[in-house]
């Protein structure tokens, strides 16, 4: 997740550190201009359907990065993998 309210340069930063190749968000946002943004109701999304997209992926590929707050210096990314995501879903589901 990508705080839209921080500093530009912040989220530059982060999605730098990331290495990010696409941001998914439900609004345009003004971010490095090399970094390509699909918005959630895009027409794209809807035309693959439930097929499988055929990406290699496991439940401890990482599903998305959090980043600390940087109280002690610089932010750190920790990457989330997908059994943590699926774990949360199901205990609260």
């Amino acid at each position: 997740p990508l705080d839209a309210v921080l500093p530009p340069a912040r989220q530059a930063a982060m999605l730098a550190d990331c290495g990010a190749r696409l941001v998914l968000a439900a609004r345009t946002l003004a971010l490095p201009a090399a970094l390509p943004q699909l918005l959630l109701d895009d027409a794209r999304i809807a035309a693959h359907g439930d097929a499988d997209p055929g990406l290699a992926c496991d439940s401890g590929s990482a599903a998305y990065v959090m980043y600390t707050s940087g109280s002690a210096g610089t932010p750190k990314g920790v990457a989330v993998p997908h059994r943590a995501v699926h774990k949360l879903v199901v205990n609260n589901g």
